[in-house]
């Protein structure tokens, strides 16, 4: 690969890494009830029982936030992939003693080590000025087991299924010498294919295997609903193993395909979104029958959303990589500092909406993107300023 192509494609996954943490910031503006039975809030109580009916607004708000979440985090696992595999091809982790025991080091300071200390010294203390345990019998352990353990709602669950994803796909690769070289190794295109084959059909097994056990929970009901949340969390291990390994091969597909025009990969991009939105608008005006062979049929919607987001993104960012955005300082700055971004943001929406659960959405939604967003980061720069021992980011 030669320096200008490794450039393009190092700017193409900033871009990529920008898109999603902007829609993962506007996922998170409009949601009025956060609560499981390990804490949380709910506005929406709040505001009915103060005679406030549901805006036009915030309607429309939640289903452009259903549509970001059909796509979003799965773009982040592919995103993760594909750098992954790009640092392969550049002879990364070549180390031959302790390779995976460095590798998975490595990974556990990037994502543990920021998933704990941002739980406790920043999530929490937010959350429960929120009141988000006010109302808890035992907020202690209802702070261990849903903030920590993942029983209940934390953004910070990314983080940990992602260091669980590079366990199950980066660390035997790292370990192996020859798994390495034959990842890396040339095959024919139709080997490719067939294993991008192979990833559907096991994501779509994923889903569907997962929406049936929510399902049964459902069913059984009682303290069976209580471990919805948990099932979410969880089962992202699996198929965000399988979109990790999706951004692999997208990485490697991109290697070895001659470089569209930009002009083509606007197109593209147009394309899938054209796709998308109408599915999308079927999939939220559709209720699901019950019913097995409808969960499947669910799943495989579901699943062409998934792909038809990501693809529209990642068409769009190698689109703009080859225009002057690509050396803009601004993606470079921002794709730096996502991580810190992504965890410093989320929790700010917890004071935000205890303090002013009555205001007009129409007020307060492009409130809550901004103050996240631009608190996030003034953190960020902050923890970025801190002696390098106390630097976790």
């Amino acid at each position: 690969m030669t320096k200008p192509q490794t450039a393009s494609r190092v700017a193409a996954y900033d871009i990529v890494r920008c898109a999603a943490l902007l829609l993962v910031l506007l996922g998170h503006t409009s949601y009025q009830t956060i609560a499981t039975p390990y804490g949380g809030i709910d506005i929406a109580a709040v505001r009915a029982a103060a005679g406030l009916a549901d805006t036009a607004i915030h309607q429309a708000m939640e289903a452009v936030v259903s549509g970001i979440y059909t796509f979003h985090m799965r773009l982040f696992f592919a995103l993760s992939g594909a750098v992954f595999y790009l640092r392969l091809r550049q002879g990364a982790y070549t180390a031959p003693r302790r390779a995976a025991r460095t590798f998975l080091g490595q990974k556990a300071r990037r994502l543990l080590v920021p998933f704990l200390v941002t739980a406790l010294f920043y999530a929490i203390p937010l959350k429960a000025a929120a009141g988000c345990w006010a109302a808890s019998a035992h907020p202690l352990r209802d702070i261990l087991l849903g903030q920590f353990l993942l029983l209940g709602n934390s953004h910070l669950w990314f983080l940990a299924m992602l260091f669980g994803a590079f366990c199950l796909v980066g660390g035997p690769i790292v370990a192996s010498p020859r798994l390495r070289r034959a990842i890396l190794a040339p095959r024919p295109l139709r080997a490719d294919i067939a294993a991008a084959a192979l990833l559907l059909a096991l994501l779509l097994a994923c889903g569907t295997i997962t929406h049936l056990a929510a399902n049964r929970l459902h069913t059984i009901g009682g303290g069976a609903t209580d471990l919805l949340p948990a099932l979410d969390n969880y089962a992202a291990l699996g198929w965000g193993t399988l979109w990790l390994a999706a951004g692999m091969l997208l990485e490697r597909l991109r290697e070895r395909l001659p470089a569209p025009r930009p002009a083509h990969l606007a197109a593209a991009a147009l394309l899938c979104a054209a796709l998308f939105l109408p599915l999308d608008a079927y999939q939220q005006a559709t209720p699901l029958a019950p019913g097995k062979l409808p969960v499947a049929a669910a799943e495989l919607r579901a699943l062409a959303l998934a792909c038809l987001g990501v693809a529209a993104v990642w068409c769009l960012a190698a689109a703009l990589a080859r225009t002057p955005l690509a050396s803009a300082r601004a993606p470079r700055t921002l794709s730096r500092d996502s991580l810190g971004i992504y965890l410093f943001s989320d929790p700010l929406n917890y004071p935000l909406l205890a303090s002013a659960a009555l205001a007009d959405p129409a007020v307060l939604i492009p409130a809550r993107f901004a103050v996240t967003f631009l608190g996030g980061w003034a953190v960020t720069l902050v923890i970025r300023r801190l002696p390098r021992a106390l630097q976790f980011l």
